[in-house]
């Protein structure tokens, strides 16, 4: 069902509207993970040296720039770019901010009952959203 969902809502989609082919579709795809794969443990380091509340705000800002360029030309080269950048705004700042935020709001004691509410409020969240899209 969800690889159903996903080609279905992005990946025929995306090829349709940016006039490329599954090869060029994998490269971006290939860039964003191996980009967020490297920028993850640098990411955490700059975690711990801003705020986290300064950081997500940077993150999404950021990301909801680069959403913008990007579906505003929906050139291949271009995505090229964006997505790497998508990488240093989401993988780079914005998850290693948010889980020292969870960690920070939880504590030691309830650190964990926090990084639980998170992921249940995720999945809960997109549960219900994918009830109402379909």
């Amino acid at each position: 069902m969800i690889s159903r969902t996903l080609s279905i809502f992005f990946y025929n989609q995306m090829l349709s509207s940016m006039h490329i082919n599954n090869t060029q579709l994998g490269i971006l795809t290939s860039i964003y993970g191996i980009g967020c794969l490297i920028l993850y443990i640098p990411g955490g380091i700059l975690a711990d040296k801003m705020r986290s509340k300064n950081a997500l705000v940077i993150s999404l800002f950021g990301t909801a720039a680069l959403a913008v360029v990007f579906g505003m030309t929906l050139n291949f080269v271009v995505a090229i770019i964006v997505w790497i950048l998508l990488a240093l705004s989401s993988a780079f700042i914005f998850w290693s901010a948010i889980i020292k935020a969870i960690r920070l709001v939880g504590g030691e004691e309830n650190g964990g009952k926090m990084y639980g509410i998170y992921y249940a409020a995720n999945g809960l969240s997109a549960a219900i959203l994918n009830f109402f899209w379909h």
